[in-house]
């Protein structure tokens, strides 16, 4: 409710009121507090409302708060076995760890709390990456042209995205078959964290103009 309502109010000139908003928000911290001091305390119901309550601090612009639910987080993920391991148990809840992780990153410039490189690249634990959305043939064919002045790396990574934007766009229109949305999904991870790493927005910026604006773009 608290999410829906601050959603909502961002969107609508004449909102929701946000004390009752509020009123949500702390009975939920109320109750997830009861809850981690009992047995299981890391139960896929926990992990779940961590992350609504983490999403819905980013949503009002508290990132120093959402950030302290996501370490929270961090440390319950880690008790059950990684990010890798939650992923390829619980799908969605895995993800929705991730992206609310890369969200943060994109937004105020933090580096990543988890590590991707396994999900993506473990195909045989997850059989949905068995053969990889982007393949160096759809990247052949994406018909993005090279661009004198980008890096080697940055040029690879925008063919990616191009590619990928197509493949979603072939599917809208009935091109091709529909994506799979749960290796979507971790596309779009492994896309965001190679976009990270290449110039950590809260860390050194690359030297080059033309680059630096790219990656920003």
């Amino acid at each position: 409710m608290a999410i829906s309502i601050t959603s909502l109010n961002n969107v609508m000139a004449q909102g929701e009121d946000p004390a009752l908003a509020l009123q949500h928000q702390g009975r939920t911290v109320y109750l997830i507090n009861s809850r981690l001091s009992q047995a299981n305390p890391v139960s896929n119901a926990n992990l779940a409302v961590v992350v609504m309550i983490a999403q819905y601090e980013r949503l009002r612009g508290r990132f120093l708060e959402s950030l302290v639910h996501l370490d929270g987080l961090y440390s319950m993920v880690e008790m059950r076995g990684g990010i890798a391991t939650l992923i390829r148990d619980e799908p969605s809840l895995g993800q929705k760890i991730a992206r609310l992780d890369l969200d943060l990153a994109l937004y105020i410039g933090t580096k990543p709390r988890f590590d991707v490189a396994n999900i993506t690249n473990d195909s045989t634990s997850i059989p949905w990456l068995s053969e990889p959305l982007i393949t160096e043939h759809e990247m052949e064919s994406c018909g993005f042209s090279d661009c004198p002045g980008i890096s080697i790396q940055l040029q690879s990574l925008a063919k990616q995205i191009t590619c990928l934007g197509r493949q979603v766009n072939d599917a809208h229109v009935g091109l091709r078959t529909a994506l799979h949305t749960r290796s979507f999904h971790i596309t779009l991870l492994h896309l965001g964290h190679k976009l990270i790493h290449f110039g950590p927005l809260g860390g050194p910026r690359p030297t080059s103009e033309i680059d630096n604006a790219v990656q920003l773009g």
